[in-house]
């Protein structure tokens, strides 16, 4: 028997949020934040928000449905240099995030925190359909491209004086336990989201989320006065940056995302970059609905055998 090895295909995230019920093209709208908590905004005119490129990651590689049979990610895209996925196969994943945000973004500067920080968490399941499969004589070269179909799943971000270090990084605390701003559910855009890779870790997509707001803390976050909409109706489009075969310093038996999932030796750990653009889409009636987000990716870790 020869081994095949090959893991990766693909890794990214995404912050992202939204509540959305027009049609209305989106324009951008601005948000401003009180570091106090006390409802008195100094940050004003915010346009984004930027996370940490060394942002954790994890999608796990078990519990996962496919139209294959597969039991784990691996598996499943092992299976495009088995012949048993195959072009209209699809595959369910778990996936869980964390990041610090490292910057808000106005239409003249970047500001740091200082003082605090803000921390996403997010827990989820991605659907992803298996749309193309070209081949190459080196089967390592071989190209599977995904479109990404549907994103369920649960986020929040905290406001946190004890400012978390790289210790914090490694195993997973501090992510969770500041004061609740914004929680909200998952969802996926209706705009195109499409990863390409191969089996060397080589590959590009973007992905994109639409998450609706359930809660937010008002004497931290609101709209900005004078922007192009309320709070209310906001979205954040924001497109997945790849940070491709760079692993995450997360380890294992650490916990991670919405859901505190403690990490497995099997999981697929990556280090990802995201930012947050705020869009806003005018309601037809208002709504307790807010914005902000985090993240989403996809990635395939393979290892297959074959017969000499």
């Amino acid at each position: 028997m020869k081994n095949f090895k090959h893991v990766v295909a693909a890794s990214g995230v995404v912050l992202a949020s939204l509540v959305s019920f027009g049609a209305e093209a989106s324009i951008p709208t601005q948000v401003q934040y009180s570091t106090a908590g006390d409802g008195i905004y100094d940050l004003t005119a915010i346009n984004s928000f930027d996370n940490q490129n060394d942002s954790t990651l994890v999608i796990r590689d078990d519990n996962i449905s496919t139209s294959t049979g597969a039991t784990t990610v691996s598996e499943f895209f092992g299976g495009v240099l088995a012949g048993t996925t195959n072009i209209g196969d699809t595959i369910s994943f778990d996936i869980h995030y964390q990041s610090v945000l490292t910057g808000f973004t106005t239409n003249n500067s970047s500001d740091a925190p200082v003082g605090f920080e803000i921390t996403t968490v997010l827990s989820g399941t991605e659907t992803a359909q298996v749309v193309a499969i070209i081949p190459n004589a080196d089967p390592n070269l071989t190209q599977v491209i995904i479109n990404f179909t549907a994103m369920q799943g649960t986020y929040q971000l905290f406001h946190d004086t004890d400012v978390n270090t790289y210790a914090d990084l490694i195993t997973g605390v501090g992510f969770d336990d500041g004061v609740n701003i914004l929680s909200g559910n998952l969802g996926l855009a209706s705009i195109g989201s499409t990863f390409t890779a191969d089996f060397t870790g080589a590959g590009s997509g973007s992905t994109f989320l639409s998450n609706t707001i359930t809660s937010y803390n008002s004497s931290y976050l609101e709209a900005f006065p004078g922007s192009n909409a309320p709070l209310v109706g906001t979205t954040v489009d924001t497109t997945i940056n790849l940070d491709f075969g760079i692993s995450s310093p997360i380890n294992f038996g650490a916990t991670i995302g919405d859901k505190g999932y403690v990490v497995n030796t099997a999981d697929l750990r990556l280090s990802a970059d995201a930012g947050i653009k705020f869009q806003a889409e005018p309601v037809p009636e208002p709504s307790s609905l807010f914005l902000l987000g985090g993240g989403l990716l996809m990635l395939g870790g393979l290892k297959k055998q074959r017969k000499a």
